[in-house]
C-alpha cells in the first residue's frame, strides 16, 4: 500500500507537489503471486543500508507462489524511468512547478539538500523498488507474462485521496541488470506521459535546468513497452507490449543434481512527478499493488 502524504500545483500540463514541497509515499502491502506449476518466485533485496522502518520485509525468503511485502516505505513526488530518479529543486519564487534552481539523481537513502546536493539519510527514501526471482523447476523453457490480476488499486475507494494517489502512479519493471525495460506501467491513463531524462546536453532544459529533457515515455522512450490500464488474460498470441517479463530456461541436470532455471526481473513503483495527478487531491491517499504472473 502506498500512502501519499503532500501533493502538487499544475502547469502546462504538468503537475508537482508545490504545497509543502514534499510528500510522502509508504508500502506497506504488495502482493505477486502465480498458480502456474513449474513457475516460483522469490524476493530479491535491492535496497541495503536503510533503517529499518524503511525495509521491505517479504513474507517468504525463500521459493514461493505467492509473496507478500510489507513495509513503512516512505516516498515523494520525483520523475524517472524505474532506474534513474530525478527531484527537482524549486526556485525560492517558484509557485507551480515550473521554474527549478537543480535537479538532482536522488536514490533511497539520501536526503537533498536545498543546494541540489545530497548528503547520506538511511531513514530517507523515496520509490519502492525490490527484485523478483523467478524461477523455473520444469524441463521446458518459458515466458513469464503479467496476467489479469495486476493492479494498481486504491486501498479504499470511498477515500478521494486513496484513487487519487493510483492516478500519478508509476510501475517500471527492468530485467535484473538494469539494461532492458519490459514494461513502463501507467494503471491510470494520464494526458502527460513525460519524465525527466539526463542528457547532458546544455541546449537540452527541463524546467529551467540544462542537460535534461521531459522526455516521451508512452510515444518515444518506451513506446514498445508501454501500458496503461489493466492487463488481459494472456496467451502467447494474445499478449501485449510491456506483457512479457522474459524466457525463463528449463532447469537442468548435472551429474544427477538439478538446478532450476532462473532470471530477475527488478521491479520499481513511484509518484510521477511530471503526471497531471500528482495533485494536492492525493495527499494522504494509500495505493496497493498486485502483479499476477502467468508462465505460457
Amino acid at each position: 500500500m502506498l500512502g501519499v502524504t503532500a501533493a502538487a500545483g499544475t502547469t502546462a500540463g504538468f503537475a508537482w507537489f508545490t504545497t509543502v514541497r514534499t510528500a510522502t509515499v509508504s508500502l506497506t502491502s504488495a502482493h505477486v503471486y502465480t498458480d502456474y506449476g513449474n513457475l516460483s518466485i522469490q524476493y530479491v533485496a535491492l535496497d541495503s543500508g536503510l533503517d529499518t522502518a524503511s525495509q521491505i520485509v517479504a513474507d517468504h525468503t525463500g521459493e514461493t507462489n505467492s509473496l507478500g511485502l510489507s513495509a513503512t516505505r516512505n516516498i515523494t513526488d520525483i520523475s524517472g524511468d524505474g532506474v534513474d530518479f530525478y527531484k527537482p529543486t524549486w526556485a525560492p519564487a517558484d509557485t507551480n512547478g515550473t521554474n527549478a534552481t537543480h535537479i538532482t539523481q536522488i536514490s533511497n537513502g539520501e536526503k537533498l539538500l536545498n543546494d541540489g546536493t545530497t548528503i547520506a539519510d538511511t531513514s530517507k527514501t523515496w520509490y519502492v523498488q525490490f527484485g523478483l526471482k523467478l524461477i523455473n523447476s520444469g524441463a521446458a523453457a518459458f515466458d513469464v507474462y503479467l496476467s489479469n490480476g495486476s493492479a494498481v488499486t486504491a486501498n479504499s475507494t470511498s477515500i478521494p485521496a486513496d484513487v487519487q494517489a493510483v492516478k500519478a502512479t508509476r510501475v517500471a519493471i527492468w530485467t535484473g541488470d538494469n539494461t532492458t525495460c519490459k514494461t513502463m506501467w501507467q494503471y491510470v491513463p494520464d494526458t502527460v506521459n513525460k519524465y525527466i531524462k539526463y542528457t547532458g546536453t546544455s541546449s537540452d532544459y527541463a524546467y529551467s535546468v540544462a542537460k535534461y529533457n521531459l522526455d516521451d515515455a508512452k510515444g518515444t522512450d518506451f513506446a514498445s513497452v508501454w501500458h496503461e490500464s489493466d492487463w488481459s488474460t494472456v496467451t502467447v498470441a494474445s499478449s501485449v507490449d510491456g506483457q512479457d517479463l522474459g524466457t525463463v530456461p528449463a532447469a537442468t541436470t548435472n551429474a544427477g543434481v538439478t538446478t532450476n532455471g532462473s532470471i530477475t526481473v527488478n521491479v520499481s513503483m513511484w509518484l510521477e512527478g511530471t503526471t497531471v495527478a500528482a495533485a494536492n487531491a492525493a495527499i494522504g491517499g494509500n495505493v496497493n499493488l498486485a502483479l499476477d504472473l502467468a508462465a505460457v
